[in-house]
């Protein structure tokens, strides 16, 4: 399969350690749409993946890519809120403690965003989304 520098592809999972909550079986086989940029060989192409990815190279074989049909529509673009960037949080999805300290963290999706993009957060980072950190809370028991 032949792709040309500009066009979208699916990238497939197999290989990739994704870390998704929920069941192995749910889990996506194919990713995207992420853009080409150029073309590194014959069989393999560079994409542009988000920064959740950047532990990833991203050059891939063709084996693992697959055009992407459908109709591309671009994530927004961040919000400025005291001259820092911001998403949107869109909702929490779930909770855990982490670190030695046993840090209260939340799963993070984003408004416009895919469930690729979402990220463990601490409270303090949630403070422009007090009304869905609040009935998250109260939805599932926590102070």
């Amino acid at each position: 399969m032949v792709f040309a520098v500009g066009d979208y592809v699916l990238l497939h999972t197999r290989n990739l350690p994704l870390r998704i909550p929920g069941s192995a079986k749910l889990k996506l086989i194919w990713i995207g749409p992420y853009k080409i940029q150029p073309v590194v060989g014959s069989n393999a192409y560079w994409l542009v993946v988000p920064a959740a990815f950047k532990q990833l190279h991203s050059v891939f074989n063709v084996s693992v890519l697959k055009q992407y049909r459908g109709s591309i529509i671009p994530p927004p673009d961040p919000i400025e809120v005291d001259g820092l960037e911001e998403y949107e949080v869109s909702a929490i999805v779930a909770h855990r403690h982490s670190g030695c300290r046993k840090q209260l963290e939340f799963l993070v999706a984003f408004e416009g965003y895919n469930s690729l993009a979402n990220e463990w957060l601490p409270e303090s980072y949630l403070e422009q989304s007090q009304e869905i950190l609040t009935a998250y809370k109260q939805a599932h028991g926590l102070s």
